[in-house]
């Protein structure tokens, strides 16, 4: 223990640096394709709490239809009824000619999938996304 408490336990157990391949997938249909040069993403992984970020960018699309698209998380998520696991984040949308800040989440039920609030059907290569979150692991 680092210092005299009530804490159940203050041991740092756990801690992972890398990297993972997200995908992103319309919340109805289709599909998107990442470039394989810009698919890469950064984590870090502090006990149960996991920090990702990186720089996705679109290749091309195919029949994409939704109000918003998800992205694996690369741990499973802590599965609750509690509100307080879901989680929110940053994502940075260029679409070439303007930069967009969009809403975010992870919700607090089994979903295992960032989702990020954005109409995939105008995505286009070279359009590309800044992503920054965290989440509690199971």
């Amino acid at each position: 223990s680092a210092t005299a408490g009530t804490g159940t336990s203050e041991l740092l157990d756990d801690y992972e640096e890398g990297v993972f391949t997200p995908t992103l997938t319309p919340s109805t249909s289709g599909s998107i394709t990442l470039r394989t040069s810009g698919n890469t993403m950064m984590y870090t992984k502090v006990g149960r709490v996991v920090h990702c970020q990186g720089k996705i960018f679109v290749q091309s699309i195919s029949s994409a239809v939704g109000t918003s698209v998800k992205l694996p998380l690369p741990f499973n998520k802590l599965n609750t009824t509690n509100a307080a696991e879901g989680t929110s984040g940053s994502v940075v949308y260029d679409n070439l000619s303007s930069l967009s800040v969009i809403p975010s989440y992870i919700p607090s039920s089994i979903d295992q999938y960032f989702h990020f609030v954005v109409d995939p059907s105008g995505f286009t290569n070279g359009h590309n996304f800044d992503i920054s979150f965290s989440y509690v692991a199971a």
